[in-house]
């Protein structure tokens, strides 16, 4: 559900009412003025506990505007006058809102400052600010995802509804492809980059545990095929292509069909099924990596920046670093 709501938030104050609500909805959703009135003033002026989720002042003034942003359109306008069911304003509208902020993060190509349990958790502190129950934010959801599933799903995603995912979703991978793409030509800057930073820091600490994201899982794994870095004792990868590239033949230190050298280190590589970026790599070199699944939830693209606040991940480097696993 929440895949779709980045894209359209305004989805969450579009739900159909059962036969029973409309008989209602025609008469008025009497908490639309009241739930108005309590988001712009939560918009103005969030309480502390939901700033505890809004790091900086310019999170806040953004959550205050994509509230606000809610609130004015069409859609919000006609939900607030006409309901979205018995007692649903408040968590609609704070579903909307959140998603709103997070959609338009993602559009930045930033990665998601929360965890699916945060955003959800920021959901129900602003349901609560408007007015409704935070406690049944899950059954409303429930209910949302099953009309969103039957809205959006495999038979509708024909069409129209597939040119507008096609675009986002593009427009959201095109960065990453050309990067790839720009490090495979001219990659050796990359590489010398990691091969100086290693060396700085394990002349300081001893030997370090690299952790590398999508590229930089990519030219971790490219520079360690090509060259034994003493101080490197574990390498940790995270929606990495780099078992994928070598598997067509494209990862440029590493000859198609070769294993990997009895020198290149440990390594981990973590992966979402969820994240469309992310290769497993076991497959590709048995017994030379170990794959490791955690998600978070998030949808993709999310998921692909996802693994940063996964407390998954947090726990597996620690282990990784206290010599557990």
């Amino acid at each position: 559900m929440w895949g779709l709501l980045y894209e359209d938030p305004l989805t969450a104050l579009r739900q159909p009412y059962d036969e029973d609500d409309r008989a209602r909805a025609a008469l008025g959703d009497r908490m639309g003025r009241e739930v108005e009135a309590l988001g712009r003033a939560l918009a103005d002026h969030p309480p502390a506990d939901l700033k505890s989720y809004l790091t900086g002042e310019l999170a806040l003034l953004d959550f205050g505007a994509s509230l606000t942003a809610v609130l004015d359109s069409a859609v919000g306008r006609r939900a607030l006058a006409r309901g979205v069911g018995p007692g649903r304003l408040p968590h609609a509208v704070a579903t909307a809102a959140v998603a709103h902020y997070l959609g338009r993060i993602l559009q930045r190509g930033a990665p998601l400052p929360w965890t699916t349990a945060e955003r959800d958790e920021v959901v129900r502190i602003v349901t609560g600010e408007l007015g409704g129950d935070a406690r049944s934010v899950g059954r409303w959801a429930l209910r949302a995802s099953g009309w969103t599933a039957r809205r959006f799903g495999v038979v509708k995603l024909a069409g129209r509804q597939v040119d507008r995912r096609r675009a986002h979703i593009m427009s959201g991978i095109h960065p990453q492809a050309g990067d790839i793409l720009k490090y495979l030509v001219r990659g050796e800057m990359l590489r010398e980059l990691i091969r100086r930073r290693v060396r700085e820091v394990a002349a300081d600490h001893g030997p370090v545990v690299v952790f590398a994201h999508s590229l930089g899982g990519i030219a971790a794994v490219d520079l360690l095929a090509q060259e034994e870095l003493t101080g490197v004792r574990h390498l940790v990868t995270a929606g990495s292509q780099a078992a994928h590239l070598h598997e067509i033949g494209a990862l440029p230190g590493l000859a198609p069909g070769r294993p990997l050298p009895a020198h290149f280190p440990r390594w981990t590589n973590v992966y979402d099924k969820r994240d469309l970026l992310g290769f497993v790599a076991e497959p590709v070199f048995p017994g030379r990596v170990r794959d490791v699944e955690l998600s978070d939830g998030q949808p993709f693209l999310a998921a692909h920046s996802g693994y940063f606040r996964n407390p998954g991940v947090h726990e597996l480097l620690a282990q990784i670093l206290r010599g557990t696993v």
